[in-house]
Order: C-alpha cells, then structure tokens, then sequence
C-alpha cells in the first residue's frame, strides 16, 4: 500500500532511472489480491474521514499572534468564527511553512526548535479513530519530532491551541512518570525518529483505534493513543454522566531539535480514520 500511494522506495540494487516517478497520488483498486474481509479487519484506511496531503494543498493558517494576547488566551474563545475551528494546518509556534522542492517532496517544514504546528482531524461518532502521520526520514538534515494527540469535544472547538508558552510542556509519554501523566503538568507526546542509514524518504506511523492479538508492532503507538484519545471517548465521568462526544482530534508536530546539522522536521500527510 505504501508503494501505491507514495512510489517504490530507494534500495542500493534499484535501478532508480528505470522506476517512474507517481505523477498524482494513486487510490487502493476495488478489487483486491486479499479477500475484503482480510482487508478490513486490519487499520488500512482506503477512505479518510479528514486527509491532510501536503501533495494536494498548501493551506496553512497562522495562529502564533493570538498566543501574544493574554487577554485572549484568559478569556479562552479567541479563535470563535476562525478557521482555527474547522479541519485544516495552524501554525501556533515558531517557523513551520509549506515548502516543496525539485523532486516535489511537499509537506510542512520546521527548521526551528520548538516550532509546533496543529493538524485538525474531524473523528466519527464518537469511534474509535486511527490515525496516520508521514513524515520525512533522512540519512542527514533531518531529526527528531513529536507528536501529541488532543481529543476536542464541541464545547472546546473555540479555544486556543498549545504555542510557543507551551512548548517546554510536550514531553515523551515514554519517560512521564505516573504521576506525572495525570497531574495535567505535561502534555504526553510520542516520538518520531527521524535518522536513517542511507537515502531520504518518507515514512507513515500509524496509530491504530484497534488492535489484533499478534499486531505487535502496533502495541506502542495503541498504547499511546488509548491513554490519549481512546479512553477519553467511551464510559462515563464521574457523576455517571455520559461523556460528550469527541468530534475532533489535535495532532501536534513539535519540532524538538537542537543539533543544527538535524534540525529540519517535515510532514507531508496527517489522517483520520
């Protein structure tokens, strides 16, 4: 699938002339080699609740003014009737812009440390959502990011997203203490690598809403979005009142590079499935 949608990959035997490049993104064909009940019980996500491609848009709100504002951020409603509401890219921190370039390798890049940007992500009746990232790996220029995930239910849609006074808050989820996590002091993140041996290439991590018994792979990136999203959107509070439904999801990019020669992060695709 991956070759489908993104083209073949670079090997060390490939004769790169002899490959064509992918002139528009390809979709899954109806019919398939695997049976369609194979198909869909694994997290393939052929038909995107939200797609955010880098390679069909350039869209990128801005939202690093309103974090100046105090009075803003107190009052908490600042973005009311902003497209800050609504599925799409805000930049809320630091540098990050689309960029394309000769080989149209296009995504949203950072070359700053603590640049974030906040990708919008509208989920599906209160189901269990899986969710991708690509972003860009490289033997050299690039490194590290992460990404926290925010469930957003209707009554929060018009608050302010996390900025720059945020920044030193995302924190691995891998080296948060207990306490830690639910004191509310750290936004829980995941890390994505960013260094390969050899080449540049993109590279898709899934957060899947369910997993098999033998998806082992895909344990940690669950683990993370169940603590994050999934348990926050089934069962009940406190006063066995009824969770309000979640309707978007909050993907976060932290650009959390300090090493000059690796400072550069860029994502090309977010989706919700």
């Amino acid at each position: 699938l991956r070759v489908v949608q993104m083209g073949f990959e670079c090997s060390s035997s490939a004769d790169l002339a002899s490959i064509p490049a992918l002139e528009t993104p390809q979709s899954v064909p109806e019919t398939t080699v695997a049976p369609k009940a194979e198909i869909e019980s694994c997290f393939i996500c052929t038909s995107p609740i939200t797609r955010i491609d880098a390679k069909t848009t350039n869209s990128i709100g801005n939202a690093t003014a309103l974090q100046s504002d105090q009075n803003q951020i107190n009052n908490g409603n600042s973005s009311k009737g902003s497209s800050m509401e609504e599925e799409g890219v805000i930049v809320t921190c630091g540098d990050f812009q689309w960029i394309t370039d000769a080989r149209h390798r296009s995504g949203w890049q950072s070359d700053r440390h603590g640049s974030i940007v906040r990708f919008r992500l509208k989920v599906k009746d209160n189901q269990p959502p899986t969710i991708s990232i690509t972003h860009m790996k490289s033997h050299a220029t690039f490194g590290d990011l992460l990404v926290a995930f925010r469930p957003v239910k209707k009554k929060d849609i018009h608050y302010l997203p996390l900025g720059c006074k945020d920044a030193d808050r995302f924190k691995n989820i891998g080296v948060i203490e207990r306490n830690e996590l639910t004191s509310g002091r750290f936004v829980p993140s995941y890390l994505l690598k960013g260094k390969i041996q050899e080449f540049s290439r993109w590279d898709t991590m899934v957060f899947p809403g369910h997993i098999g018994y033998f998806d082992l792979i895909a344990v940690s990136p669950w683990r993370y979005l169940n603590e994050t999203v999934l348990s926050l959107m089934q069962g009940r509070d406190a006063n066995d009142d009824a969770i309000e439904e979640v309707e978007y999801v909050d993907v976060y990019v932290i650009n959390l590079n300090e090493d000059s020669k690796r400072q550069r992060i860029k994502i090309q695709t977010v989706t919700s499935c």
